[in-house]
């Protein structure tokens, strides 16, 4: 409807989750280069975490737009159910035949066949399970048993699992035990900070085809203050004010025209705590019948009334007390048990973020007096260090541009080697050290490319030269 009026080919704040949008903020970047690096590593399960609307499904989206050919990506967003039919959804996607009277080891048998033609083809499945918090315990196991399939010693097939904070406290629970070992790599996204919103909203408006700032300060600190920061709210409150806006016939959109939604969803936590106390509230005993001792006939009707309103008073103080001590309760019950669960995190490997592995003490310890030179990777998101090691400080810096990575190693003999060969393929290579959480690795790149067009000729001429098996492109800035 307003579209028009302010220059949109199309609408800026839409809550499907389309690439075109694709907003690139720390938590997306930290979540794009944990699945790149739990990938490239070999591990057999990542796991995704973020509240609802921080953009997890973007991210998976995402990767599997990108994903490399030696990759065959399958993403499943129906997970309402048990690990039968998820077998069968699976086989669906993958093309194949899934007999109606198959059992579970029918169909386990002709997937584990289905995953050695994948790898005889020098390719691997890569299982990509959004929403997985709806998956029962049993479905949870299912997946990971799924892993062991294929050749002995080869790895056939990798899972994401991504989904709402609940997950992590499922996974955290005894009784997935042998999965929460199974993972290394583990990101939870956070929502969106004061300045980030700012730049999410300008980001949206431009890509939409407006080239002006249509949100005012004031409005754009009353949208995140609204909205937490998650940015499926942000598009909610967003749009709204846009609508409200063209109604007022204004050029921007000011304070005035941001209302409060009570309807919006709030966070998993909020819900919950909301919930019981409604829950509470609504079990609340009926009030005591308070007994009036028979009194005298005579008593006047004055008198009656003013002792039926000192009842009616003693009533409705008994109820407003009972009432808030039931809140106090269920709010610190509903505290305990969101803490309880973030007490439990530790038993699940987390990796940090670049910033916490600068900051962190000992590294600082290490490299005490020297200068750090950050460099980041936009095309997933791949943020990379280059840490003042005195063998990385030999290494030149890489030149911005376009470029193709090719593989990482733990020791700088190896990475040399692999570039070596690159190189003598007529492909101009570059070795840049990196940090990820805390690790020190060499990163072998090919390039820089001139544009696009060149980065994939130079992707083609690594897969008929079988270079490597992994490649991505990756933009240095």
């Amino acid at each position: 409807m307003y579209n028009e009026h302010f220059g949109f080919f199309k609408s800026p704040f839409s809550l499907s989750p389309h690439l075109q949008f694709l907003f690139r903020s720390n938590a997306f970047e930290e979540t794009m280069a944990h699945l790149v690096y739990g990938l490239e590593s070999g591990e057999d399960i990542i796991l995704i975490t973020g509240e609802i609307g921080t953009g997890k499904t973007l991210a998976l989206h995402n990767l599997s737009q990108h994903i490399p050919k030696t990759y065959r990506a399958v993403l499943i967003n129906v997970t309402l159910l048990d690990f039968h039919e998820l077998l069968k959804m699976l086989m669906a996607e993958l093309g194949m035949v899934v007999p109606a009277a198959a059992d579970r080891a029918d169909l386990l048998n002709a997937l584990k066949a289905e995953l050695v033609a994948f790898m005889h083809r020098g390719q691997r499945l890569l299982l990509i399970i959004d929403e997985a918090h709806n998956l029962d315990d049993a479905t949870l196991e299912g997946v990971r048993l799924l892993t062991n399939l294929g050749q002995l010693e080869e790895q056939a097939l990798q899972v994401v699992l991504s989904g709402q904070p609940g997950l992590r406290n499922k996974i955290n629970s005894p009784q997935l035990s042998q999965l929460r070992q199974r993972i290394r790599v583990h990101y939870h996204l956070e929502k969106l900070g004061p300045k980030e919103t700012a730049d999410y909203l300008a980001h949206r408006v431009k890509v939409a085809g407006c080239e002006r700032n249509l949100f005012r300060k004031d409005a754009i600190q009353r949208i995140h203050a609204l909205s937490a920061g998650i940015p499926r709210l942000v598009n909610v409150m967003a749009d709204r004010a846009l609508l409200a806006a063209y109604v007022d016939d204004a050029d921007e959109v000011h304070l005035r025209h941001v209302e409060e939604d009570k309807s919006l969803a709030r966070s998993p936590a909020e819900e919950s705590m909301t919930a019981a106390i409604a829950a509470q509230s609504s079990e609340s005993p009926p009030a005591p019948e308070v007994a009036v001792a028979d009194v005298d006939v005579n008593v006047d009707k004055e008198t009656e009334k003013s002792m039926w309103m000192a009842v009616r008073r003693f009533i409705g103080t008994a109820r407003r007390i009972l009432t808030g001590l039931l809140i106090i309760v269920a709010v610190a019950m509903a505290l305990i048990a969101h803490y309880q669960g973030m007490i439990k995190l530790p038993l699940l490997p987390e990796h940090r973020s670049v910033a916490e592995v600068v900051a962190d003490e000992d590294l600082a310890g290490e490299n005490e007096g020297r200068p750090l030179d950050i460099a980041s990777f936009d095309s997933l998101g791949f943020i990379a260090v280059n840490p003042d090691d005195s063998l990385a400080l030999e290494l030149p810096t890489a030149p911005p541009g376009l470029y193709v990575h090719v593989g990482s190693f733990r020791e700088f003999e190896r990475a040399e080697a692999f570039a070596t060969i690159c190189a003598d393929h007529d492909l101009p290579t570059q070795i840049v050290a990196v940090r990820i959480d805390g690790l020190l690795w060499y990163q072998v790149h090919v390039g820089p490319c001139a544009d696009e067009t060149e980065a994939r000729q130079a992707q083609v001429a690594i897969l008929e030269k079988r270079i490597s098996t992994w490649y991505m492109i990756v933009r240095i800035r």
